[in-house]
């Protein structure tokens, strides 16, 4: 599987996860932006066949980046609600 860019995920309870979606991230008390989606290899070899998504995301007025499985980003979007 080729570990480029998606532009969202579907979770498995049917919500979404997108390019550009705000997330309330509380260690920092401060909005990311999710910046990206990539696929990469559950177990950090890149000859595994399994992949999962992970989430970098950015505060917009700060050059730095948090990355995030799919089940914390999903921790985070609930923050939200």
């Amino acid at each position: 599987m080729d570990n480029g860019s998606i532009h969202h995920w579907n979770h498995e309870d049917g919500t979404t996860t997108s390019v550009g979606d705000l997330v309330f991230y509380e260690p920092d008390g401060q909005w990311l932006v999710v910046d990206e989606i990539t696929m990469e290899p559950v177990s950090g070899d890149p000859d595994e066949l399994v992949h999962e998504p992970l989430f970098w995301c950015s505060p917009k007025s700060v050059c730095y980046q948090h990355h995030f499985s799919a089940n914390e980003i999903k921790e985070l979007d609930r923050a939200n609600i």
